[in-house]
């Protein structure tokens, strides 16, 4: 059988870069240095007939209940934003059982001033950068979606740049830690076991609502009612502060969809959140 097919180039040919480093940690003792890598997807730009176009950037946090994390496990689901018109920067971090807070906050913003400051090189617009994360990821997206008008997480290299954004996605995430790591009931003994190791550490965090001032850039919330490790009152909680300063929010409800379900990547939620990237970055 032979078929012929009418050239189509509304679709870029996406490619993957990975092991970019944009900063490093002091580690071991602070002996020696933990590199911070980042994976980067965009369109090929080598052949005549390659595209050549700047785009919008998504940063995309993983997940990993603040102790462990990996920069690709989610690139198969996000090259669908790729293959829409984004380029996508999942970025590493540092994790809790090797680090302290806020070092975790301080290396996605300190990925954010760099990819700024290679805007050209990555052929990315500066002044349209979304940030998006899963989890313990959606709770570093939050934070970085209300903190961009304080300067207080940014440290370390490019500070002549800013790591605020122009709207937030974050999914499943936690927004009040306090309120789901401050320790659990044991019905045994009648009594409230205080949190320990990393969930003490996790209780101390700030809640990501405590940010939010009438220049929080809008969100788009995607959370599943089946969820039993982070409740959907943490995006009920935070969707509704937001529209109490009156900044534009969306909640998208993924009926009985459990943690990192695959219902929150279905076709029709991934169509509504590009909907909302396309109004605020194109």
């Amino acid at each position: 059988m032979k078929k012929t097919f009418v050239l189509n180039q509304d679709e870029n040919c996406v490619c993957l870069a990975s092991k970019i480093v944009y900063g490093q940690r002091q580690y071991w003792c602070n002996a020696t240095t933990r590199q911070l890598t980042m994976s980067f997807m965009c369109p090929r730009r080598y052949f005549n007939y390659d595209r050549r176009e700047v785009q919008p950037l998504i940063v995309f946090i993983c997940g990993g209940g603040f102790e462990k994390e990996d920069v690709n496990v989610w690139t198969p689901e996000l090259a669908y934003f790729a293959k829409h018109g984004y380029s996508v920067a999942c970025v590493d971090y540092s994790v809790l059982p090797f680090t302290e807070w806020p070092e975790q906050l301080e290396d996605v913003k300190l990925a954010i001033r760099y990819l700024r400051a290679h805007a050209k090189e990555f052929w990315i617009d500066p002044d349209r950068i979304a940030v998006m994360g899963e989890s313990a990821g959606g709770y570093l997206a939050a934070m970085a979606g209300t903190t961009g008008e304080t300067r207080e997480y940014d440290k370390g290299e490019y500070l002549d740049q800013s790591s605020a954004v122009q709207c937030a996605v974050p999914w499943y995430p936690v927004i009040n830690p306090q309120a789901v790591a401050g320790g659990s009931y044991d019905p045994t003994t009648k009594q409230v076991v205080p949190a320990r190791g990393v969930e003490k550490k996790i209780s101390s965090m700030p809640d990501a609502a405590s940010y939010i001032t009438e220049k929080t850039p809008p969100f788009c919330l995607v959370h599943g009612t089946g969820d039993v490790q982070v409740n959907i009152s943490q995006s009920e909680y935070l969707y509704d502060r937001l529209e109490q300063a009156g900044v534009e929010a969306e909640l998208l409800i993924v009926e009985g969809a459990g943690h990192a379900d695959a219902g929150i990547v279905n076709s029709a939620v991934k169509e509504e959140m590009l909907h909302f990237l396309d109004r605020h970055l194109k």
